[in-house]
C-alpha cells in the first residue's frame, strides 16, 4: 500500500514483477537500505543514519542487497 492506504499498481511486465519479487524477498534492513540509497537517492551517511546503522554496516547491506537482486534477475 502507498501512504494513505492507496494500493500499488500491479506490475505491468515480467521484469517489473521479477524486480518486485526480488525486492520483497530481501531481508527488511537490506530492502530499506537499498530503497533509501538507490531508490530515494540518499547518500551513504544519510542512509546509515536513517536505518540506524554504521556507515560500514549500511555499505555492507547495500552490497549484499544489490547482489541478491542481481542474482534473482
Amino acid at each position: 500500500l502507498r501512504p494513505g492506504g492507496e494500493p500499488l499498481a500491479a506490475p505491468e511486465t515480467e521484469r517489473e514483477a521479477a524486480l518486485l519479487h526480488a525486492m520483497v524477498s530481501l531481508p527488511g534492513p537490506y530492502r530499506r537500505t537499498l530503497l533509501l540509497h538507490d531508490g530515494v537517492g540518499l547518500g551513504l551517511a544519510e542512509t546509515a543514519a536513517e536505518t540506524e546503522a554504521t556507515d560500514p554496516a549500511a555499505r555492507n547491506r547495500l552490497r549484499h542487497a544489490r547482489a541478491a537482486v542481481a542474482e534473482r534477475l
